[in-house]
């Protein structure tokens, strides 16, 4: 099979050009802000700090696409350095092109306020530490990429037992939510099982992410057999991103779906030309867009008050930084990523993560009356309630030397199947390590992927014992 850093090139590729990058993050930024200067009212110190943050995210993805010849989608250290631009550039553009304000198309909480540019510095001060040190930490740690390959016989499991057992898991999934009357609504299926029992809300949630682990891996095995399989790769991709778009449903769900299978096909299949993936990549995040502001609608709201995650990620970001925090969280918001690993019953104390603390500390009614319904948080956030910008750096840092770590065996030991369903899952769903908080991936591995490895390695193992066996005395046995 074609190997998942697409087709590699006759010369050796180079590590990174640090004058490259640094140059272009020194002088781009000031030509751009004396052209903003002269063409537009951007103030100075936002239009070099705007540019800055563009130019160091735009100069890490370069450096990372110079190792390979076709588009890197499957690098996590790229899309993840996408994800924080998009993060960036969807509220700020949208605030540049509304005439440096903040109108009824936007966030509630900075429609409110109407930050200027001058308010928003200590924010882009924050995306841009974050970005430099990420950028810097993964592009040194990056090695020269390999060229791996997955052989037709590299899984030994057939994905059709595999979609025998997602089948399964989805009729035993929508059985058990009809019998504790959890809605099919995406908007109320939180709130329709809240006050059921804990044990029934844990077990209801598990079999979301279950279902959707064993999808993922059901892809990935059936891409290895593409010429034998791709019915299976074709028709997991159908179950799982059409019904959510057509019903309003979990556009998360539908975008990681198309994104795996884009990475999946690009990687293993035949390259797609980066023209085609840029634009099929801008098609698709308009539909989110589109999709989020139409559900906004159909829930009774406004499709003019709607605003989109990025902004809403945005306003987080924006509130906590300028309000601060009335009281300091309790310890349990800083262990939160470890302590959502172990369930509840397990504790003397109750879990409380940094968005639910939010909704708490900042909209006590709403959190009284909806306690399910909150903003995201997201790593900018939890910088702010913590050590600010120094822990920005060092959150940046480490994030990129742990991602760089796994792109680079992923690269060279990429042979190995399971390895492979853990880095594609980070991959499509980096993004929440941004938008929720940094070591999110430790609990969505957990809960999403490790049941669907246990369901994988048991469909394995059961083939091999079913095997006829062949005596060596006798051969023809």
């Amino acid at each position: 099979m074609q190997s998942p850093l697409g087709r590699l090139s006759t010369r050796q590729r180079t590590r990174t050009n640090w004058v490259q990058f640094f140059g272009s993050i020194a002088l781009i930024p000031a030509g751009y802000t004396v052209v903003a200067a002269l063409l537009t009212d951007q103030t100075p110190a936002f239009a070099y700090l705007f540019s800055l943050i563009i130019t160091s995210g735009g100069a890490t993805l370069f450096q990372i696409s110079k190792r390979y010849e076709n588009f890197p989608i499957s690098d996590i250290g790229f899309t993840y350095v996408g994800t924080i631009l998009l993060y960036f550039l969807i509220p700020t553009l949208k605030f540049i092109l509304s005439g440096y304000e903040w109108g009824l198309l936007s966030d509630i909480r900075l429609f409110d306020v109407n930050p200027s540019q001058h308010q928003l510095m200590p924010l882009l001060f924050c995306f841009l530490a974050y970005t430099l040190a990420f950028g810097v930490s993964y592009l040194k740690f990056l090695q020269k990429a390999h060229a791996p390959t997955f052989a037709s016989n590299t899984s030994r499991t057939d994905p059709n037992r595999l979609f025998g057992v997602l089948v399964l898991l989805f009729v035993f999934r929508q059985v058990f939510a009809l019998t504790i009357g959890a809605s099919s609504d995406y908007n109320d299926k939180v709130n329709s099982v809240a006050d059921q029992p804990l044990i029934l809300r844990q077990l209801y949630f598990f079999l979301q992410s279950v279902v959707f682990g064993v999808g993922l891996i059901t892809m990935v095995v059936a891409v290895m057999q593409y010429e034998r399989k791709r019915f299976i790769f074709w028709l997991v991709l159908l179950v799982f991103a059409v019904p959510p778009v057509v019903t309003l449903g979990s556009r998360h769900e539908a975008f990681t779906f198309i994104l795996l299978a884009a990475i999946l096909y690009h990687c293993f299949v035949k390259p797609i030309a980066t023209r085609r993936l840029v634009i099929g990549g801008l098609i698709l995040l308009v539909t989110m867009l589109v999709l989020g502001f139409v559900r906004s609608y159909t829930d009774g709201g406004s499709v003019l008050l709607a605003s989109t995650e990025f902004e809403a990620m945005f306003a987080t970001f924006y509130h906590i930084n300028s309000n601060g925090a009335a009281a300091s969280p309790p310890w349990t918001v800083y262990l939160s990523d470890v302590l959502s690993l172990l369930p509840q019953q397990l504790l003397p104390f109750s879990k409380l993560d940094p968005a639910t603390w939010y909704m708490k500390e900042f909209f006590p009614e709403v959190a009284e009356e909806n306690p399910e319904v909150g903003y995201g948080f997201g790593v900018i956030s939890e910088a702010s309630i913590g050590f600010g910008i120094p822990e920005l750096i060092i959150r940046g840092l480490l994030l990129g030397y742990i991602f760089a770590k796994m792109a680079n065996y992923f690269n060279g030991r990429s042979r190995n199947p399971i390895f492979a369903f853990v880095y594609l899952f980070c991959v499509i769903t980096v993004f929440r390590t941004f938008r929720t908080s940094s070591f999110e991936l430790l609990k969505s591995v957990s809960f999403y992927i490790v049941p669907g490895i246990v369901f994988y390695e048991f469909l394995k193992k059961s083939k091999r014992k079913t095997r006829p066996q062949i005596s060596l005395e006798n051969p023809a046995a």
